[in-house]
């Protein structure tokens, strides 16, 4: 049987009887959209939406020392900066770095997603106790920035790169 549609736009076809009719293959943006987000569903990945709504959702754990809950926002074979430490070594590095400075609050400065990795700067402001990477702030207030890259896959962070400007510190103190 030979078919004599004629194609009158993108996935818009004249049938025989003059009819315009969407072709069976072809696929709405809703629709195609709905399909593509169910693949990387399946596949462990997020949205670019997803991964912003999950990072905020993980600052506001952070900022609340809610440690237990950290789990829902870091995989539990976490990669930091290269090397392998868990999610039990992670909360760990987290906990000293709020012993060294109690009044740590993470403010997220600038935000860039391109799924599954997030770029972002945090901005600090705060008065460290004792020595902070190796410098001597005791007690003095400091304000640097940390630029850190985060991988997503499985709704978690699973790789995190960190650089905190140091040189920021000691030029303060």
């Amino acid at each position: 049987m030979r078919c004599s549609c004629m194609m009158l736009s993108e996935g818009i076809w004249l049938s025989e009887g003059g009819q315009a009719k969407a072709h069976p293959s072809f696929y709405l943006p809703s629709q195609a959209h709905g399909l593509a987000a169910e693949k990387r569903r399946m596949r462990g990945e997020m949205t670019r939406e997803e991964i912003m709504v999950a990072y905020r959702a993980y600052i506001a754990c952070l900022n609340g020392r809610d440690w237990q809950d950290l789990h829902q926002f870091v995989g539990k074979d976490v990669i930091y900066n290269g090397t392998r430490i868990g999610l039990e070594g992670y909360a760990g590095m987290l906990a000293a770095d709020v012993r060294a400075i109690p009044d740590l609050q993470f403010t997220i400065a600038a935000l860039v997603c391109d799924p599954p990795v997030i770029a972002v700067r945090l901005a600090f402001d705060c008065s460290p106790v004792g020595d902070l990477f190796g410098l001597a702030v005791n007690g003095k207030q400091v304000r640097f920035d940390e630029h850190v890259f985060y991988e997503f896959h499985d709704g978690r962070i699973q790789k995190v790169w960190s650089l905190i400007d140091k040189a920021a510190i000691a030029a303060q103190i």
